[in-house]
């Protein structure tokens, strides 16, 4: 009997080793750690296995794909560490998120039981500030600039990430002549510009001391500063300017030659070669002449009173910049003599070529020429009356003789470029003598017109895809004035100069890209017109470019693979789901349509809306048939070539409870255990074991006894089906016990199926380990053992062994058993007909029994050579697990 005991016992140790075996799965779980930069070295980050199921066991560790540079795994323990400093700026550069992936294999025996999907934040610390690439800046700027001119300074650049680089950004002492602009770029550079916002002046203020300070988004902020001093250039924006408007002496006639006569004297507010003077004589050079440095004016030749008593000399004062600037003033020197002479009037115009020329802006009461008007007559005879004809103009007596035109009225080159005026003097003698005089008086234009577009804006079609340098439009413009202030020069504003290119003399604009519509379907910017006038003037026109469109875009799924559920057994033209694509082409060019690729479809069970994408079922489905169906849909065009694209579409059949549990055990065919009387409570000596071809709860069966234990003699494990005893056997010597059970499953409705169990109970069978509370191999072994055809062999081999050492001591009992089970078989009807039993009908509707003998009962009758041959080909003929024993 013992060793019947260690046979069993090393039996169920194989078996259990087995089943461990057979049945490891490896699971996955997703463990992350968060950390910040600049941590210590070799600083714990935690136990990879303090985030999973596997908590507080030990195992070791291996790693299953690159190993991480940053951070290390003991192989052992499975503690995290940081390998050295980390860098954030170095590791992850301008990333908003940094992270390091690994994975780590669990290891039990040398085997694989999980894969721990590691993953590390790196948290970024406010560690850099701001910095320029200069920390002091000079910028020379004109003092002609125009406001809005912009200099680019230093740029500033912070290593950190985006949330903690550079938000703020400011400039001090700049006394609102200069703004700062800035260009936050994608690279983490932050690029500022310096812009002038009020015109300067050097002769008022000829530097500026600027601070410019940024700061990041840290807490606290960290801050960068760079000084800028901006030189103010002189510009030749200052005229000289005379001590006086004009200069009046008297002189006697014929003064000594080299006499100096009058001393002039112009300054000017520039500096350096700018305000540099010299001194010119513009009329009466052969009588005057002038020191061209000091302005002292000296007689040259003979002065006559009767050849001339009243001199108007020009002087003109100019200086040495490059564009020199310059004045002029009129010395009026009188000479002292009398003399009868008819009236006779001289014009004195400052201009080249006998005209006097004048801005067209020219306030009212401007000089334009000088007039005298003499007689050498004395008395009444000499004196005289001088008149001007033209509204425009007027006539102003300086003293007797000499007079001075000005203007009196608005006067508009692109008019009147030029007036004829008529002097006329009268003396007032007996009989009056008139002279009457022309002076031509020519308007110099003034840059007063700003070049004037021909449209109020313009338009023009481009096709994407282009070629650099296609022409697109050529807008013109015109201007009102003449010579330099009239040439014009084009520009294109700062919005299009990436895209456009432009002839500055001609205006005819040119790609410099090739467009793509889907990026930029219409581009506006100004084109600009300057003339080329001091100051100079401009204007600009609107300019709206249209792309159009090419079939250049491929339909796009809004996702690379769709998963939808559809349950089984729909009726056909059942929804699915519905896919959708985008295409960024243009109408018609964004027509699309769906279709299934065909080679994914064989079973034809699926169809789509060509249009809306809908997917629809086009027959019944059935899960247990088939619970997963990939295909592969296709969004394609109406151009030429078509295009298109594909995405993948994983439809998955949900179940319903349309199958009725099955059972393995029992069933028509085998459905009686024998046990001993001697059995204890507690003990399983059976197991109800039945199978649905469902899933979840419409798969899960529970198990119950619907009829014949009345008495309660046995229980059964709802949930594995195991049958053990309840009440104590000892008093029974032969009794058959017949059993309803019944397997249910959980969906809904819920479905069952029925089933009979007879356990025969028996005194002539032994039970070796009464004293014991429960049974050393359980059903459940040997189910599994059904699965292990190659362990099944091993264990048929032991407990044939067994059985026979078994039979040898229990020969005598055996025999005695076989007369007893004659006698029940006669009382209950079911007699042997060459070794095989023949079936008892009975009136349940539902469930037919079977009394024929199981192959894998043990019966202890000692049977021949011949007829165990027999039993054991049975055994393998009908596919049942070959043994199942409950003492």
């Amino acid at each position: 009997m013992g060793y019947t005991q260690c046979t069993s016992l090393m039996v169920a140790c194989v078996i259990t080793f087995v089943i461990h075996q057979v049945t490891s799965v490896i699971e996955s779980e997703d463990v992350s750690y968060t950390i910040n930069e600049e941590g210590p070295t070799d600083e714990f980050l935690g136990n990879i296995l303090d985030q999973t199921s596997l908590r507080g066991q030990s195992f070791k560790f291996n790693y299953l794909s690159t190993e991480p540079t940053l951070f290390a795994v003991n192989l052992t323990t499975g503690a995290l560490r940081t390998v050295g400093r980390i860098d954030r700026e170095e590791v992850c550069r301008n990333g908003v998120r940094c992270t390091e992936t690994f994975n780590i294999g669990v290891l039990r025996h040398s085997m694989i039981i999980m894969i721990i999907k590691v993953t590390i934040t790196i948290l970024d610390i406010n560690d850099n500030a701001p910095r320029f690439v200069e920390n002091k800046k000079t910028i020379e700027i004109s003092e002609s600039a125009s406001t809005g001119s912009k200099y680019q300074l230093p740029s500033v650049s912070d290593p950190d990430s985006p949330l903690l680089s550079v938000k703020h950004y400011e400039m001090s002492f700049s006394d609102g002549k200069f703004e700062l602009k800035a260009d936050d770029r994608t690279d983490g550079v932050f690029e500022l510009f310096l812009e002038t916002k009020g015109s300067l002046d050097r002769e008022r203020k000829s530097s500026y001391d600027l601070l410019v300070t940024v700061t990041d988004g840290g807490t606290p902020a960290k801050t960068g500063t760079m000084s800028v001093t901006v030189v103010v250039l002189d510009a030749n924006d200052n005229t000289p300017r005379f001590d006086q408007e004009r200069y009046t002496l008297s002189i006697l006639e014929n003064p000594s030659v080299g006499s100096v006569i009058i001393q002039v004297h112009a300054s000017d507010d520039d500096e350096g070669r700018n305000r540099e003077i010299v001194y010119a004589m513009k009329t009466h050079k052969d009588l005057f002449g002038i020191n061209n440095k000091t302005g002292e004016v000296y007689v040259k030749g003979v002065v006559d009173y009767e050849q001339e008593h009243l001199y108007h000399v020009g002087v003109i004062a100019t200086d040495q910049g490059m564009i020199p600037r310059s004045t002029d003033t009129i010395i009026v020197i009188e000479v002292k003599d009398l003399n009868d002479n008819s009236p006779e009037i001289t014009i004195n115009s400052l201009g080249a070529q006998g005209f006097a020329e004048i801005l067209e802006n020219a306030e009212q009461g401007t000089f334009v020429a000088h007039v005298k008007v003499e007689d050498k007559d004395s008395g009444v005879n000499g004196e005289l009356s001088c008149t001007l004809t033209d509204n425009k103009f007027r006539l102003e007596q300086l003293f007797e003789t000499n007079y001075q035109i000005v203007t009196s009225g608005h006067l508009d080159r692109e008019r009147i470029s030029e007036y004829s005026l008529a002097i006329r003097c009268v003396d007032r003698g007996t009989i009056p003598h008139e002279t009457v005089k022309n002076v031509q008086v020519r308007l110099i234009d003034v840059n007063d017109n700003a070049p004037q577009f021909l449209q109020a804006s313009y338009q023009a079609n481009v096709v994407e895809n282009n070629k650099v340098g296609d022409f697109v439009l050529q807008p013109n413009a015109t201007d009102a004035d003449a010579g330099q202030n009239a040439e014009i020069l084009y520009n294109v504003s700062e919005k299009g100069q990436k895209m456009f290119a432009i002839d500055g003399t001609s205006g005819r604009i040119t790609a410099k890209v090739v467009f793509d519509r889907e990026e930029n379907n219409e581009m506006q910017f100004y084109v600009i017109a300057v003339d080329r006038g001091s100051p100079a003037m401009s204007s600009s026109v609107l300019v709206v470019v249209t792309i159009q469109d090419l079939n250049d875009e491929i339909p796009l799924f809004t996702q690379n693979v769709y998963t939808f559920n559809v349950s089984e057994n729909e009726p056909q033209n059942t929804e699915v789901g519905t896919v959708g694509a985008t295409d960024a082409d243009q109408f018609p060019f964004n027509e699309f349509l769906f279709s299934i690729v065909p080679d994914t479809n064989l079973l034809g069970l699926f169809s789509i809306d060509s249009r809306s994408g809908k997917i629809t079922t086009k027959g019944m489905l059935d899960r247990e048939v088939q619970g997963v169906f990939r295909l592969t849909v296709l969004a394609s065009d109406y151009g030429s070539p078509i295009k298109s694209s594909r995405a993948g579409v994983v439809i998955y059949v949900t179940d319903q409870n349309d199958n009725t549990p099955v059972f393995n055990f029992p069933d028509t065919h085998n459905n009686t255990v024998h046990m001993s009387n001697r059995s204890p409570i507690g003990l399983t000596v059976a197991h109800v074991n039945a199978y649905d071809l469902d899933t979840g709860d419409n798969g899960r069966l529970t198990y119950r006894f619907s009829g014949g234990n009345d008495n309660a003699l046995f229980t059964i494990d709802q949930n594995n089906g195991d049958v053990s005893v309840n009440v104590e056997f000892k008093d029974t010597t032969y009794e058959l016990h017949e059993f309803t059970v019944i397997a249910q499953d959980h969906g809904f409705p819920q479905k069952l199926a029925e089933a009979t169990l007879n356990i025969f109970v028996n005194k002539s069978i032994p039970y070796p380990l009464a004293k014991q509370s429960g049974s050393i191999l359980s059903g459940q072994n040997f189910s599994i053992a059904i699965s292990l055809a190659c362990v099944s062999a091993i264990v048929i081999v032991i407990l044939v062994v067994a059985i026979v050492l078994i039979r040898r001591q229990e020969r005598e009992k055996m025999q005695q058993y076989n007369c007893r089970m004659e006698a029940l078989r006669k009382l209950t009807g079911k007699a042997t007909r060459d070794g095989k039993s023949e079936k008892d009908s009975r009136s349940s509707e539902s469930v037919k029994r079977k009394s024929k003998k199981l192959p894998y009962e043990i019966d202890f009758t000692i049977e021949k050579e011949d007829e165990k041959k027999q039993y054991h080909s049975d055994s393998k003929v009908s596919g049942l697990p070959p043994y199942q024993f409950y003492p």
